[in-house]
């Protein structure tokens, strides 16, 4: 069932469009957009299952790395680069639609991703259900994907719709650090199946929501200040 519709929803069909954004006629429009298109959350859980299984089986190929992706990082999140730049380009020219239709454009930012991922072979509770070379590889994939926010937003030279690259923005505070501003994998147990669908491992402690705003900010006050 639909409880609510999607945040915006689709100009192509009119259908799923959310009557609230309408209403709220918004002045700013935040926008984060990407891992799940590339399905960022299924490519990490096989990884860890390839890591897991290889535990039990040291026969097994290790798989998430630069040399043996893996088919769900073929399927999941390489294949879907593709359809991610176009989703960019059709949601920030949506928006705009929108907004003119409704004799008011909003300011529109787009976000990249942080990157919680340890450097080197640095290794810890957070990051222990992964090999090194997964961990090394998944922040490559991550690195190409924020490329990719990035250069699509800025090549659409729309005066309203700017980007924020937030890659660097844990630098110093990711998973291994004293202080790290992301929840990681230690908080999934083994003995605890149910925590296998906590939803918190890559969403970012208050700490980091606070770190998040403090790189939007600037973005959107200068998109205000140019008129």
């Amino acid at each position: 069932a639909t409880y609510r519709p999607a945040q915006f929803g689709s100009l192509i069909t009119k259908t799923d469009i959310n009557a609230d954004y309408d209403a709220a006629r918004p002045d700013l429009v935040l926008v984060t957009l990407g891992a799940d298109d590339v399905q960022f959350s299924p490519v990490v859980r096989a990884c860890v299952t390839n890591q897991l299984a290889r535990a039990l089986d040291p026969s097994i190929g290790l798989q998430c790395t630069e040399d043996n992706p893996g088919p769900t990082v073929y399927a999941d999140a390489l294949a879907q680069l593709p359809t991610l730049i176009a989703n960019l380009k059709t949601l920030a020219h949506w928006i705009n639609q929108r907004g003119a239709a409704d004799h008011h454009v909003p300011k529109v930012v787009f976000t990249s991703y942080f990157d919680p991922f340890p450097t080197g072979t640095t290794s810890c509770p957070d990051s222990a259900l992964l090999a090194p070379a997964q961990v090394t590889y998944l922040s490559s994939l991550l690195e190409q994907l924020n490329g990719d926010i990035v250069r699509t937003i800025t090549g659409l030279h729309l005066a309203n719709v700017g980007v924020v690259d937030l890659s660097s923005a844990f630098d110093g505070h990711r998973w291994c650090s004293s202080d790290p501003w992301d929840y990681g994998l230690s908080i999934i147990s083994l003995s605890d199946p149910s925590s296998l669908l906590s939803q918190a491992p890559f969403h970012p402690t208050p700490r980091g929501q606070q770190q998040i705003a403090s790189l939007v900010k600037p973005a959107v006050n200068r998109l205000f200040a140019t008129g």
